[in-house]
């Protein structure tokens, strides 16, 4: 996946984790070029996380940056179920 660049913040991806499951990525500030934290996989939640930075300072619009960014890898990591049969779909006893 390629780097994502916003408002305030660019998130660059790292690659995949060390089990090769899930993708992690590293979130900047613009301003200042610091890592601010990371995106990964939180298996307690079963989906993406966003991890932080100690002592970083978010606003509403960063956050929101951040929380659309993790809705989209959700999406991206499961897609819609293809049904072949309506009996995947209905069962009839």
């Amino acid at each position: 996946m390629a780097n994502r660049v916003e408002k305030y913040i660019r998130f660059e991806d790292c690659g995949v984790s060390e089990t090769g499951k899930t993708r992690i990525w590293r979130i900047f500030n613009f301003h200042h070029n610091q890592v601010v934290g990371w995106i990964k996989w939180y298996g307690g939640f079963r989906r993406y996380c966003f991890y932080t930075e100690e002592a970083a300072i978010y606003d509403n619009d960063c956050l929101r940056l951040v929380a659309d960014f993790l809705e989209e890898q959700m999406k991206a990591r499961k897609p819609a179920k293809q049904y072949t049969d309506l009996t995947e779909v209905v069962s009839w006893k």
